[in-house]
């Protein structure tokens, strides 16, 4: 306190030119115990015959909007301002951001232990007897609530910090209706875009679904589950999809994972997120028996040019790998790897390939539940290097995973370079076009 006090003092003699140049932090009448404009300019407060006022909007949480400060004084010629935002909520606390223009600049000060913004003129404006300043301002995720606090110094232009006209105001808006509202973009749910992002799904896909206001923060499920199963919810944040409750892994504001709950339903289907008691607008997404894919990311070094290479990983203790960490199959810069040769197996990962089931011959859920003994397509899966078939030792759902598929694939004899993969489920190409680059 007395820091401040003392560093007030030193920049009274100073106070026009200094702060031409902008407000400090910390004036604008806001809590705890904040001042105004009278930290530096000596003059009467809400008695000069003028007015501050703040408009703004109600408010989408975590969307932009423009606030404007007006300021007015008859006979008076040069302005300034500050202004910042707090939650209703907690008024020490900061809502959203400020992002600063041509003639205003952003300050920061610490209140109750935190950065708090505050945007205020850069620099003074010269203008006759009224002037409004614009701010960009983007909403905080939190719904309920925001105060504005501004304070204005109508200066007169004397050229020492006496005879000014301070102001102060507040303004509270709340978010618009529906402001909790999640939204889900156009064509903004695709399966997994690892596995090539298609835009449709089958019973244990796993969806990604992108859109704007979907959870107020990002949330996982590592603590959510219940034994095995997966949790159907993270926070207030779930999704439906056929009126029927997802298994959900991840939330963001602006992205959820969740997996195709199992059901015989096929054809159009309904995708809905909710978020406490607001929910989006319906995504159409059309759901089939199978839509089998494999892994085999759209990025460095797995995508060269035109070709997308699959993505093979060794089993441990393979000859010519690291002891610990991945090791992919092929020749790729940056990542461990060794060119695969001809009776190596390999290790490939898949989702939406159908049911499954045990030894016995009974169904597994393939959605939702953590697989815990081996298994097998019910379907064939055939993986050919050109036009040679591999044998495969294994196929079926990844133990201790949910969703994730496992495909263990012996090398066939084939010739050195780089080779088309094809995966078929059935008789069917699961439609990927994909190369593996094969050792001698």
């Amino acid at each position: 306190m007395r820091t401040r006090l003392a560093m007030a003092f030193l920049m009274l003699p100073f106070s026009l030119a200094a702060n031409s140049a902008g407000a400090p932090g910390a004036a604008t009448g806001a809590p705890p115990s904040e001042g105004n404009c009278t930290r530096c300019h000596a003059g009467t407060v809400n008695s000069g015959g003028g007015s501050l006022a703040i408009e703004a909007s109600t408010y989408q949480p975590g969307q932009r909007q423009t606030i404007r400060v007006r300021l007015t004084q008859e006979n008076r010629s040069r302005f300034g301002f500050a202004l910042t935002a707090r939650l209703r909520s907690n008024r020490q606390a900061a809502a959203g951001t400020f992002t600063a223009g041509s003639d205003t600049r952003i300050s920061n000060d610490v209140i109750g232990g935190a950065q708090v913004p505050y945007v205020t003129h850069s620099p003074a404006r010269n203008a006759q007897g009224t002037t409004t300043w614009e701010v960009e301002w983007t909403a905080p995720n939190d719904p309920g609530g925001v105060v504005f606090y501004a304070a204005g110094n109508a200066a007169n232009g004397n050229f020492n910090n006496g005879g000014d006209s301070i102001y102060t105001t507040t303004l509270e808006i709340a978010a618009a209706a529906g402001g909790n509202r999640p939204s889900i973009n156009s064509g903004g749910v695709v399966t997994a875009t690892a596995f090539g992002g298609a835009g449709r799904g089958a019973s244990g896909s796993w969806l990604e679904i992108y859109g704007s206001n979907l959870s107020p923060e990002e949330r996982r499920w590592d603590s959510g589950f219940q034994g095995d199963n997966a949790p159907t919810a993270l926070g207030d944040v779930s999704v439906l999809i056929n009126n029927q409750p997802a298994p959900i892994s991840f939330a963001t504001p602006g992205q959820i994972n969740v997996q195709v709950p199992d059901s015989p339903a096929t054809g159009n289907v309904q995708v809905v997120v909710r978020r406490g008691t607001e929910q989006s607008d319906a995504f159409t997404l059309m759901k089939l028996a199978e839509a089998p894919a494999v892994l085999a990311p759209a990025v460095a070094p797995f995508r060269d040019n035109d070709r997308q290479f699959l993505v093979a990983l060794y089993p441990p203790n393979t000859p010519g790998c690291p002891a610990t960490g991945d090791c992919f199959a092929g020749n790729f810069a940056g990542v461990a790897s060794r060119l695969p040769r001809p009776g190596d197996t390999l290790i490939v990962y898949g989702v939406g390939f159908g049911p499954v089931q045990n030894e016995a011959g009974q169904r597994l859920p393939i959605a939702g539940q953590i697989i815990r003994q081996l298994n097998r397509t019910v379907q064939p899966v055939r993986f050919r290097f050109g036009q040679t078939e591999a044998q495969l030792t294994y196929s079926g759902l990844a133990p201790n995973f949910i969703g994730l598929y496992q495909f263990n694939v012996v090398v066939p004899q084939v010739a050195a370079g780089v080779t088309e993969i094809e995966v078929s489920l059935g008789s069917t190409n699961i439609g990927q076009r994909l190369f593996l680059q094969i050792g001698q």
